[in-house]
């Protein structure tokens, strides 16, 4: 199940978030998971809470008895959250489960990270959960731990039966769920009022929204055309381009701003739609200054002389039907 806004509305004690610290992220057989965090909302009416369970296996032979605590938890309603979790975590458990002789049951699965990259991947440097959590939740970790080393820990921890950093690894793993709640709530809060969200990518989230509902998507996109976006003037404009709603694509068209496409844009209305090669050559002619290289510049001139044997085609006939007879 992709993450829509239909997904972000499901009830929030159904979601399970789920993140998994393992032996590699290669996902292979010889990949396991050995520290799974669970996270759920604990109704309480307005004393509502969040409660994480974590499953540490202590050794390899305890690889049966950790699987065996993690199904116990997927009851028949749960849907699973997580973060990269669709195409990571949940087929690593399917694996662990096949080779020990498990069925993993088939459960819906609302992963958070293709929303997130939809909302917010154009304002921070990228989408990962330690980036989001810094500069959007503001949240700073006290007592951390860097992923890279989380391996080698567990593996002395297995090995030894301590290690003086396997606190640190639970408090990470943690952390890591706390904040998948959080901007998974983020995801629901925005998708609960695209028309007036803000601080986020307003073009991928109207054209979302165009395909779901498309008279809310058209609102998202001319809100944002409105305050400055042009991608998503170009949006609205490809949209009632499909849709032939030709009075709507002119009005967009006529506010974008001047540029090689909005121009060549023009020229095709004009020339293709309107039957005005006039006005398609002035809009060549404007494209000029715009063209960026040698191929631009050469396609522009072959469309320039093009409509200028048009107009001139015209003029001749004008000037046949405007002589006296």
């Amino acid at each position: 199940m992709a993450t829509t806004p239909e997904s972000c509305r499901i009830p929030a004690g159904r979601l399970l978030f789920l993140d998994l610290e393992t032996t590699g992220l290669s996902g292979g057989a010889g990949t396991i998971a050995f520290l799974a965090g669970l996270g759920r909302v604990v109704p309480g009416g307005e004393a509502e809470g969040f409660e994480i369970r974590q499953y540490l296996l202590i050794d390899y032979p305890g690889e049966d008895a950790f699987l065996d605590a993690l199904l116990g938890a997927l009851v028949s309603e749960t849907v699973l959250a997580s973060y990269n979790g669709r195409s990571f975590d949940e087929p690593l458990l399917r694996t662990r489960c096949i080779l020990n002789r498990k069925h993993w049951p088939p459960h819906p699965h609302a992963d958070f990270l293709p929303a997130a990259r939809r909302l917010w991947r154009k304002r921070f440097p990228d989408c990962s959960l330690g980036t989001l959590e810094a500069l959007m939740l503001k949240r700073q970790r006290s007592l951390d731990v860097p992923g890279a080393r989380i391996p080698e820990i567990w593996f002395e921890y297995a090995k030894r039966g301590s290690h003086p950093l396997m606190e640190a690894v639970l408090e990470h793993n943690a952390a890591d769920v706390e904040s998948l709640a959080a901007i998974a709530a983020e995801c629901a809060r925005t998708y609960a009022n695209p028309v007036d969200a803000r601080d986020c990518d307003r073009t991928a989230l109207g054209t979302l929204w165009l395909k779901l509902q498309p008279d809310t998507g058209r609102a998202v996109l001319e809100r944002a055309f409105e305050e400055g976006e042009e991608r998503a003037g170009w949006m609205l404009l490809r949209h009632y381009r499909r849709n032939g709603v030709w009075a709507e694509y002119r009005r967009v068209l006529s506010a974008l701003s001047p540029g090689w496409d909005s121009w060549i844009e023009r020229a095709k209305d004009a020339e293709h739609r309107l039957g005005d090669p006039r006005a398609a050559l002035q809009a060549a002619r404007s494209a000029r200054v715009f063209a960026a290289d040698t191929e631009l510049r050469e396609h522009l001139e072959l469309r320039i002389r093009r409509l200028t044997r048009k107009t001139a085609a015209i003029r001749q006939r004008e000037d046949r039907t405007s002589r006296p007879r």
